[in-house]
């Protein structure tokens, strides 16, 4: 063969493997359910003290609120109560399920000084969002915090309380401040 004729050879095969190495292919493989993950890496965030990238309850999306762990929410007429359903068989990157146990963890850490998991962080994003936390009153007796609690409504469903309504809550809880991380990484 000439030369030239080994070189287009040449070329085709490599656009060939190019072309081929381009194509989507598929993490799951066929036949096995794909399980979400939400991404646990180990960058450290100020505000929290632990792997902070995680993802977030909401999100925001044209400027909406839109789904994030969370694929649905219900607000009383009041403002006072959230409810959130989460999406089922998501997992963390360690292999922890993601759900109301996880999310409570992380909440009560934000907002109880004495949780066992708060560590070191001075989650200065809370105060800044939230007014203060467990326990702090302003002088008058009131609860200088907005948030009143979160309590676990089954294992996909979370109920988040306020002492008074906050308007735009679910803007908040779209930050990355208050990704939702697996309980396992509070310790690391």
């Amino acid at each position: 063969m000439k030369q030239s004729t080994l070189k287009l050879i040449f070329v085709a095969v490599i656009c060939s493997l190019a072309l081929i190495a381009c194509q989507p292919q598929s993490a799951t493989p066929q036949g096995e359910e794909n399980t979400p993950t939400v991404k646990n890496t180990e960058v450290s965030s100020p505000a929290t003290d632990v792997p902070a990238t995680g993802e977030t309850l909401v999100t925001i999306a044209d400027n909406q609120p839109a789904p994030g762990l969370a694929e649905i929410w219900t607000v009383s007429e009041d403002g006072l109560d959230y409810v959130f359903e989460l999406k089922t068989g998501a997992v963390f990157s360690d292999g922890t399920p993601v759900n109301a146990d996880a999310v409570v963890s992380n909440f009560n850490r934000w907002f109880d000084p004495n949780d066992p998991a708060r560590g070191s962080g001075s989650y200065e994003a809370w105060a800044a969002a939230f007014g203060g936390f467990k326990g702090e009153k302003d002088e008058t007796g009131v609860p200088k915090s907005s948030f009143d609690g979160i309590e676990k409504v089954d294992d996909f469903t979370v109920l988040i309380h306020l002492n008074r309504p906050v308007s735009d809550l679910l803007t908040i809880l779209a930050q990355s401040d208050f990704a939702i991380v697996s309980p396992a990484s509070f310790n690391k």
